[in-house]
């Protein structure tokens, strides 16, 4: 029976761990054995039974009915390390970094301490085979800072946002985190800020914060096509870790969308609405504002125009629209044969971009008529004959004809 697993603890000066709490089965130790006996690495932790410390060649042999007495305090190497040293590996095609709490994983760096830990029972009548365990302990793991490389919009630019949302912090050994440092790099006047407690820091080092005042710290994106870069640190009761870095760049204005296209419209359906929206799709990449302004060519009196809630629209009232209004706008559809070229103008506070149509009617065709030569017998003069056998309408759009 395995009783002794290996381990990796967790970074604690402090912490102390039962005996009972190392092992798989302590009912399995004091119902079959006398005495337990207990030894580990000279340059590892150390045993405690009844204020008396046992490491390195000094076996600790201790009555089993008295193994719950047993204290073990792990030896941690000085100084802190970071999650980045960590091994990468791939597993169905995706990387993260190595467990370090995996007892597999045995060393780490240099400063890694191991104990080889080995115990046995001991009975009346004989000693038992010697069990063997590694116990790990690895430098204080310091904070993780998970910040990335963001891109604003050019229209949050001056405006204060949370910073706490974008920021991930955590500890491997669950220390508990105290402080952040938060270095504004860049000290372009023009380029982003952080704001905290009424106070603007740009270009310069932000006072100590504590954890728990993180949500009082607020940023300002800079102006438009500017870059900001920042770094930050986060300690726990080691001290500060690894300085992470980001950049955090104000987008410049960037141009709408607009899309049109030619169409052909049914003579089926003049007079009938379209729906503007089914017409012409703009967007903005940074969902600005936008006006449209429709300057439209019909090539004649029956051709279709642009009406709302049953007004026919003039052409000064189809400049300027607001983009987002312009579901309410309907297109008529013109008499058959008729055509409007429209422009399409999408426009924010900076670009405008043109587009291009063309909306054309299907002409009605006129019907066709076939008619046979006949020769008639001079026994027929004079009486009446149904001619519609020796004549054929026909119409090429298949509409109905009306009449003769």
């Amino acid at each position: 029976m395995k009783l002794l697993p290996s381990r990796v603890f967790p970074y604690s000066k402090k912490r102390k761990y039962k005996f009972k709490n190392l092992v798989e089965s302590m009912g399995y130790v004091r119902n079959d054995t006398d005495f337990i006996e207990i030894k580990n690495s000279k340059k590892g932790g150390a045993f405690y039974f009844k204020g008396k410390t046992y490491e390195g060649k000094k076996s600790l042999i201790v009555p089993t009915n008295n193994s719950k007495k047993i204290i073990y305090k792990p030896e941690f190497p000085l100084g802190s390390a970071s999650e980045s040293i960590l091994p990468i590996v791939v597993e169905k095609g995706q990387k993260f970094r190595t467990d370090p709490f995996d007892p597999s994983l045995k060393k780490i760096s240099k400063t890694d301490i191991i104990d080889k830990i080995k115990i046995r029972m001991i009975s009346a009548d004989k000693k038992g085979s010697w069990q063997k365990a590694t116990y790990i302990t690895r430098k204080n793991w310091s904070p993780t800072i998970q910040v990335d490389n963001n891109e604003f919009l050019s229209t949050n630019s001056g405006k204060s946002i949370t910073f706490s949302n974008m920021l991930g912090i955590h500890d491997i050994d669950s220390n508990k985190i105290s402080k952040l440092l938060i270095h504004d790099i860049t000290p372009a006047v023009k380029s982003g800020y952080f704001r905290y407690k009424g106070n603007n820091y740009q270009g310069e080092y932000l006072p100590e914060i504590k954890i728990d005042d993180i949500e009082k710290v607020k940023y300002i994106p800079g102006a438009e096509g500017t870059t900001n870069n920042i770094s930050f640190s986060a300690s726990d009761s080691s001290g500060y870790g690894e300085e992470y870095k980001a950049q955090w760049n104000t987008l410049s204005n960037q141009k709408p969308i607009l899309s049109v296209q030619t169409n052909t419209l049914s003579k089926d359906i003049v007079g009938e609405k379209i729906n503007l929206t089914t017409l012409i799709t703009a967007s903005d990449p940074e969902n600005a504002d936008l006006l449209l302004s429709i300057k439209d060519q019909p090539n004649g009196i029956d051709a279709g125009y642009f009406e709302l809630a049953g007004k026919r629209l003039r052409s000064k009232e189809l400049e300027a629209i607001p983009y987002r209004t312009i579901d309410d706008i309907n297109f008529v559809v013109g008499t058959p044969g008729t055509s409007n070229t429209i422009t399409a103008t999408i426009s924010d506070k900076e670009h405008s971009i043109d587009g291009q149509f063309t909306l054309n009617v299907e002409e009605n065709n006129a019907p066709t008529i076939t008619i046979e030569d006949v020769e008639f017998l001079s026994s027929s003069s004079g009486n009446e004959i149904m001619v519609s056998s020796y004549y054929n309408f026909s119409d090429p759009d298949n509409d109905a004809i009306q009449n003769v």
